[in-house]
């Protein structure tokens, strides 16, 4: 993967599991939340230390301007940036009328590791191309 909080990732994700299994939904769906977040933010800190053009420092960036951020440098295109934000604010929300704990701790996880495969997918070329471009 090559991203300085691999562990961290691999943690979080690992916690939404076990918080799955045990039943405890609200604490999966802030585990795969945590997982999406650090995710991100590894994409972004590792493009901000690789490109000497970006003025703004990646490491002090809210998650709403992290996806500002990975648009206005190009890893995200504005189609992208919707659904990751959307996808983030699904995550970040609450409780959603309709849907029941357990459903929503899924999509939660559904969520998290479709768009952390995408962005994982990305980023391999990515990186690949200096940080600028695929």
């Amino acid at each position: 993967m090559g991203l300085g909080s691999e562990q961290v990732l691999l943690h979080h994700f690992s916690n939404g599991e076990q918080a799955h299994l045990q039943g405890k939904f609200d604490t999966a769906v802030g585990e795969w939340r945590k997982f999406f977040e650090r995710l991100l933010k590894d994409i972004a800190e590792d493009t901000g230390r690789n490109r000497v053009d970006l003025k703004k420092d990646a490491t002090k960036l809210t998650m709403k301007d992290l996806f500002l951020y990975l648009e206005e440098v190009g890893f995200l295109d504005g189609d992208e940036k919707l659904a990751f934000s959307s996808s983030w604010g699904f995550l970040s929300s609450g409780a959603h009328p309709g849907i029941g704990n357990k459903d929503q701790a899924y999509l939660a996880m559904v969520l998290s590791l479709s768009f952390g495969h995408v962005a994982l997918s990305k980023f391999g070329a990515w990186k690949t191309h200096g940080y600028k471009g695929f």
